[in-house]
Parts: C-alpha cells; structure tokens; sequence
C-alpha cells in the first residue's frame, strides 16, 4: 500500500538487473533478449553472451564500468 504522505515513485530500495540486447542488421530491427539477472558481474553476463552474441557480431555498449 501507498504512503499518502509520499509522491512519485515507489520508496522501495529493491532494484532488479536486467541485461537487454537486441539485432539491428541492414537498417532494421530484429530479434531481442531481456533477462532479469542477479547481478553484473562478468560470471553473470558471460552465460548470456555465450548463448546469444556470434563471435563476429559488433558490439555496441554503453560503456557503464560498475
């Protein structure tokens, strides 16, 4: 329940991670991936890496260190 005496977003300090990737090839979109993870380490990211970027694939991040 709200806190009437509170305004905007919620007060909660729970944050969820969530990395997202999506395909853009010739100019269109394509296909894309959201997954909730538990963190943003390198042991967390690395499965998804594996299973859904080609080794040849360009990668364009945002460039975020932790």
């Amino acid at each position: 329940m709200r806190n009437r005496n509170s305004s905007g977003r919620s007060e909660s300090d729970k944050k969820v991670c969530v990395v997202i990737a999506f395909e853009h090839r010739d100019g269109k979109s394509g296909r894309d991936y959201a997954k909730v993870i538990e963190d943003y380490r390198a042991k967390s990211l690395q499965p998804i890496f594996d299973t859904h970027i080609n080794n040849e694939a360009q990668i364009l991040a945002d460039g975020w260190s932790g």
